[in-house]
């Protein structure tokens, strides 16, 4: 009886052994460092904008059940900012079809993207399962074991998520042909510190996470994953295989984005002028600028230089001798940055 007991204790042990190799494994090689955003994001699903244009997109190679018939290509993004964190997603798909029209439905029965979460490291304090269709219909729960204790996330908090989609929410008959949707959306962090313990993101933070996208009941249903699932039949409920979400500094395209903006300073004198007046401005680095007025309707009414600058302080007289009295705007810029400054006429 020893012997048999401790065989059986030995394939247990075994078994563990194995399981957590694999999902150690998953950690290894499934690792997306999420940068931080300067400025909050424009939810709109358009795919090649700032500050998505300059960041590397993650994609979805992996699959659980068969080799499925239809592999759509899904690449999606992810950042963060002190107050939440950014996902979009761009599918490359075909069958396409979306029929759930509630809140909570069984949106995985459609084309549909999800992101599996643990705000941490540590799975074992649960996980959040947001699913969403290609028509922007959502489910999002939050699971302390899977598919056990379920709690649902109240309506109200999630209509705190910004969602743009570029399907509309009803796709019906199924599109067989090939196509390219778009999802994007802002999940604040005081949603999610609502429903378990977070670890708030900053740079060396670390979450657990997967990306996933599914169409059970499509003529052609796929179960694709970012990090991979050893198991048997589809089941994404599985945050043993999480991969490392690693939030990190700016990106290396919005830290140039700032690199090539630049901070003017704007006066003038004497303020109101009479016919004419004298601008002030300091350039911190070498770059090519060029100075126009506006009337405060915005019509362009003189031109005043277009010219490569020194870094340092610089001036120019302006002649306003051949406007009327009022109010103009004086624009100065030069690469991605601009000032302005209000001067008043008055003859």
């Amino acid at each position: 009886m020893r012997i048999f007991t401790g065989t059986v204790i030995l394939i247990m042990l075994t078994s563990t052994w194995s399981l957590n190799l694999m999902a150690n494994k998953a950690r290894e090689t499934n690792r997306l460092v999420i940068p931080r955003l300067q400025a909050p994001v424009d939810i709109n699903a358009e795919w090649d904008k700032e500050p998505w244009r300059g960041m590397a997109a993650a994609e979805l190679t992996n699959y659980m059940g068969d080799y499925p018939a239809h592999f759509p290509r899904v690449l999606f993004k992810a950042a963060y900012d002190d107050d939440a964190i950014y996902v979009i997603y761009q599918v490359h798909d075909r069958y396409v079809v979306a029929v759930t029209e509630d809140y909570q439905g069984s949106v995985y029965k459609d084309s549909c993207v999800e992101f599996f979460f643990t705000p941490g490291e540590d799975v074992s304090i649960g996980y959040f399962n947001l699913e969403m269709n290609c028509g922007g219909t959502a489910l999002f729960q939050f699971q302390k074991e899977p598919r056990t204790n379920i709690v649902k996330i109240a309506r109200t908090d999630f209509d705190r998520i910004t969602v743009a989609h570029s399907m509309p929410k009803i796709v019906q008959p199924e599109i067989a042909d090939s196509l390219t949707w778009t999802l994007e959306y802002r999940i604040p962090f005081s949603i999610i510190k609502k429903y378990a313990p977070t670890v708030i993101p900053q740079p060396g933070v670390k979450w657990r996470a997967n990306f996933y996208k599914c169409a059970d009941e499509s003529s052609h249903p796929h179960w694709l994953t970012w990090a991979p699932v050893e198991y048997a039949r589809p089941n994404f409920h599985l945050p043993e295989y999480f991969g490392v979400l690693e939030f990190g500094a700016a990106s290396a395209a919005v830290v140039e984005k700032e690199a090539r903006q630049l901070s003017f300073s704007m006066h003038s004198y004497p303020e109101p002028f009479n016919s004419r007046t004298t601008i002030k401005y300091s350039v911190p680095r070498p770059v090519h600028l060029k100075l126009d007025i506006y009337d405060i309707n915005g019509a362009l009414v003189k031109h005043v230089f277009d010219k490569f600058h020194e870094s340092g302080e610089h001036q120019v007289v302006v002649d306003g001798s051949e406007l009327s009295s009022g109010v103009y705007v004086c624009v100065l810029s030069g690469g991605e940055s601009s000032a302005s400054l209000k001067i008043r006429l008055v003859k």
